[in-house]
């Protein structure tokens, strides 16, 4: 049974889904896509690129990590959502892992 659109999520977790060795070594890779509203964002509150996003997430620490939730728009797909302080910044951002590439689909100012 798929979940609907409305519907109320019921699969909060209170740790991450993907690791973040996982999240790292896909960076490092360079399998990663930054959605254009994440770039836009991160440059308004920041004045940060994406190798600036790519560097930040690097340094993120699972006591960082603030929930993960199912996406409401991609089925059969988790979202972890980070809160830091990174880089003098106070941090709020979320990604996930489609088809072996992270995707940060949100990087803004906490």
């Amino acid at each position: 049974m798929t979940q609907k659109r409305g519907k109320q999520k019921t699969s909060t977790r209170s740790k991450p889904f993907y690791s973040l060795a996982e999240v790292k070594q896909l960076l490092k890779e360079g399998n990663v896509a930054i959605r254009e509203n994440a770039r836009n964002t991160a440059f308004v509150d920041f004045g940060w690129t994406a190798n600036d996003i790519i560097a930040a997430i690097q340094k993120l620490k699972v006591s960082h990590f603030y929930k993960s939730e199912p996406s409401d728009l991609i089925e059969n797909c988790m979202i972890d959502y980070y809160k830091a302080e990174l880089n003098e910044e106070s941090v709020y951002m979320h990604f996930y892992v489609r088809e072996n590439r992270l995707v940060i689909n949100s990087f803004k100012r906490l």
